[in-house]
């Protein structure tokens, strides 16, 4: 998409961010399990309530609203000067790195979880978040350096105008993510699992 493309800095802004962030949990996972713990709890929780269930389009629409509620939260909280998009993209970062730390118990195990666990949705969800997570950050920008010919009300306006054509984008790649997620994603795993305890 055109707005997308012309915004492309701050999405990539927002990908390195989370990729930074990921290094980091897979480098210092043991020391950063404990700054971690009450999200990662959070998703364990997030997990007992989809399994209690059992059914995998309840799960899908579970992890849907919650990704939905993230990338909201990553526009709309980051028009106070992008702060929360940047933390919260490196939070996300350190998750997925020390997850994949915590269980591949060698480099290839972790690429190969990343490959069957998060790759098939990630490849919806990641991009999604990122978009998110790049007009969040443009939001809290334009307060600082405003685009070019407009002062920082217009420039905080035209953004949301941006967001606003956009947003349905990032519903559509966050529900194809999350169908993936609650119906292929775990049977990928249960192979992978199955495969490494063979």
């Amino acid at each position: 998409m055109e707005i997308i493309r012309h915004n492309c800095k701050y999405v990539i802004f927002a990908g390195v961010l989370l990729f930074v962030g990921a290094v980091i949990g897979g480098i210092l996972g043991d020391q950063l399990y404990g700054f971690i713990e009450e999200q990662l709890n959070k998703i364990q929780d997030l997990g007992d309530k989809i399994t209690a269930n059992g059914n995998p389009l309840y799960a899908s629409w579970v992890i849907f609203w919650n990704n939905l509620q993230a990338a909201l939260m990553f526009i709309i909280l980051g028009s106070f000067f992008g702060i929360l998009p940047i933390f919260g993209l490196l939070i996300n970062g350190v998750l997925i790195g020390v997850v994949l730390s915590m269980v591949g118990d060698t480099a290839l195990s972790s690429i190969m979880l990343f490959i069957v666990g998060v790759l098939p949705h990630g490849i919806f969800e990641i991009p999604a978040i990122l978009i998110a997570g790049g007009f969040g950050l443009k939001l809290g920008t334009v307060w600082l350096k405003p685009i070019a010919g407009m002062n920082r009300w217009e420039s905080f306006k035209y953004t949301w105008t941006e967001v606003l054509n956009i947003i349905v984008f990032i519903v559509i790649l966050l529900g194809v993510a999350a169908l993936v997620e609650g119906l292929i994603t775990p049977v990928l795993i249960n192979v992978f699992l199955g495969e490494l305890i063979v």
